[in-house]
């Protein structure tokens, strides 16, 4: 589908989507603006891993859409931290649990 569409101007992508936002979310994680802003709410405005409302990201103010990279499925809205700290633990939940007992095993 990418190469279908790269050749067409934004502008023309924009009017066919009815804004860029919402050509964006289709584009890459199949989902529109409306589902967007159905999952926003179903989480309260926060982030699904630490209740956050904010991205902690100057350019985007928006929670991000978390998505499983092998299978496209949508999982959730993330601040930009949590779904930073999702990729640099390559979404391994063994890794992740280690990460908790090291944390719980470390004194201050």
């Amino acid at each position: 589908m990418r190469r279908k569409r790269a050749g067409i101007p934004q502008e023309q992508k924009v009017k066919e989507w009815h804004s860029q936002r919402n050509y964006h979310l289709k584009y890459k994680y199949g989902i529109t603006e409306s589902q967007y802003d159905d999952m926003f709410n179903a989480q309260n405005g926060k982030c699904a891993i630490c209740g956050s409302t904010e991205t902690k990201d100057k350019k985007r103010h928006r929670l991000m859409v978390d998505h499983d990279h092998i299978t496209g499925v949508v999982r959730g809205l993330l601040c930009s931290s949590c779904n930073k700290a999702l990729g640099l633990f390559s979404d391994s939940v063994e890794t992740m649990y280690s990460a908790i007992k090291y944390l719980k095993n470390v004194k201050p």
